[in-house]
């Protein structure tokens, strides 16, 4: 029993759960995004671009949880200041650098896994052509004084023959 009570308090374990814990807040809200009415397939490039950046940066720093254990394993000070909670400080440069060494190995596999998974929607041109549709990415601008600027969307009209004649388009998107 004093075995398990010494493990579940070692530097390299609380550092794991708690890097674990911010990993998982970061999948929660891509797989919370995945799920709202109002998805369209614009947004899960950007927002798979976007957590395969977050993971990749959470391989290389700290999460909100893991800093506050650093923080509490160095100083005893912070959340579970006032509870009878415990990381033990034996072998901590090298407990540190095992941790950081599986927290860099498990980002960057899962952001492989990911880019991986949707890599042929985030290349594929008809989706990256449908991505300008989207509203939510249009800037805020007075529409009275607005010049149109066509030339992004010139090389993704060409994708989209089934849409109508091309004739009838303005010549800077032919």
């Amino acid at each position: 029993m004093w075995e398990l009570k010494l493990k579940l308090q070692s530097r390299r374990f609380v550092l794991f759960l708690a890097f674990l814990i911010d990993m998982h807040a970061l999948l929660e809200r891509v797989s919370l995004i995945f799920q709202r009415d109002d998805l369209s397939i614009g947004d899960v490039g950007a927002e798979v671009n976007s957590a395969i950046d977050q993971i990749a940066k959470l391989g290389t720093t700290c999460g909100t949880l893991e800093s506050q254990v650093h923080n509490f394993g160095s100083s005893g000070q912070g959340y579970w200041a006032s509870n009878s909670f415990a990381i033990s400080r034996a072998d901590e440069d090298s407990a540190l650098d095992a941790h950081n060494k599986d927290r860099q190995y498990l980002c960057k596999h899962l952001a492989g896994a990911l880019y991986e998974r949707f890599s042929s929607l985030l290349s594929d041109p008809v989706v990256q052509a449908v991505s300008a549709l989207n509203h939510k990415w249009w800037p805020d601008v007075d529409l009275s004084k607005a010049k149109p600027d066509y030339s992004k969307l010139a090389g993704r009209a060409r994708h989209a023959p089934d849409l109508g004649d091309h004739r009838e388009l303005p010549e800077v998107l032919r």
